[in-house]
């Protein structure tokens, strides 16, 4: 059984072989676990590993290690002028028209608008151009019912002539 490279299986992701190779390939990959590994392992590395792909390859461990000492040569904060510290500040004021006042402000001019122009009232002639106005059923609240039947209760005892009271049905 032929076993392709993972160099193979980078070729196969990139559209780079034929067709016949492809189908060959695809074929391969239902029956070997092995080669799926690998073709996953391509597919999605999981380690960092070099690239090896020539003279121009890239060395992962060697090129992080060149960029941490570049980091570690740039002046500390505390060394910094005071002019680049300050950079980190500008956004912190507030802008004129993100202040709740000038929302307040536009929300008031609007109103005023609204009313001098009258487009309310012609809003309430249109409404009762379409039709009465439904009946508003007025419930009466848990509170004024609790007041009715204790005005009730209360009125409903009298005085008796032994000093006493009773209740009227």
């Amino acid at each position: 059984m032929i076993h392709y490279s993972r160099d193979s299986w980078r070729s196969y992701q990139e559209n780079l072989v034929t067709e016949q190779e492809r189908f060959l390939m695809e074929n391969h990959l239902e029956t070997c676990d092995e080669c799926l590994a690998v073709y996953l392992e391509a597919l999605h590395p999981t380690s960092l590993q070099p690239v090896e792909s020539g003279e121009g390859s890239i060395h992962l461990h060697s090129w992080t290690d060149s960029i941490m000492e570049a980091v570690q040569q740039l002046p500390a904060w505390e060394q910094l002028d005071s002019s680049v510290q300050n950079l980190t500040h500008i956004r912190t004021k507030e802008r004129w028209y993100e202040r709740k006042l000038f929302h307040y402000g536009i929300a008031a001019a609007m109103t005023l608008a609204i009313l001098s122009t009258g487009i309310l009232d012609e809003m309430n002639k249109y409404l009762h151009r379409q039709g009465p106005p439904l009946p508003v059923k007025q419930e009466i609240s848990v509170s004024d019912q609790l007041m009715k039947r204790t005005n009730q209760l209360f009125d409903s005892i009298q005085p008796t002539k032994n000093g006493g009271t009773r209740r009227v049905p």
